[in-house]
């Protein structure tokens, strides 16, 4: 098997081919630029001039505005898992009539409990509501 030796000529060759590779990308650029009467430096210039001012915003209020984020992404999953909680089931006539008696059976009298949760009530008058208006 046959060993290269590193001379000092293939380090000539390897920076041949850097410098090479950077001649022609300045006469790609410069071509570029003639074709597009120089709106490509203009354009160059306005790239590095918002990439520069952005990295200043980034550094001095980026960093703040990031944080408050992760919290309003962490409150959004938390409201995601309470509308998922959400379900729909369908029913016939006749399970929506003894849905609907069996929920009148466990309101109240006309005259009252008092040991009867307002909350509760609510939500049992509203849901009778909602059966109702779904059978009319």
């Amino acid at each position: 098997m046959k060993t290269y030796r590193r001379t000092s000529w293939h380090t000539w060759i390897a920076a041949g081919d850097i410098v090479l590779a950077v001649v022609f990308g300045f006469f790609v650029f410069f071509l570029l630029n003639v074709l597009s009467l120089g709106l490509l430096i203009t354009l160059g210039t306005l790239g590095v001039f918002f990439l520069a001012l952005g990295l200043v915003h980034y550094f001095v209020w980026g960093r703040d505005l990031t944080t408050p984020s992760a919290r309003v992404r962490q409150a959004a999953a938390q409201d995601q898992a309470t509308i998922c909680d959400l379900f729909v089931f369908e029913l016939n006539e006749s399970e929506r009539l003894e849905l609907l008696s069996l929920l009148e059976k466990s309101l109240p009298s006309r005259d009252g409990e008092p040991n009867v949760d307002s909350r509760s009530l609510a939500l049992r008058r509203s849901l009778a509501d909602k059966l109702r208006m779904f059978g009319a």
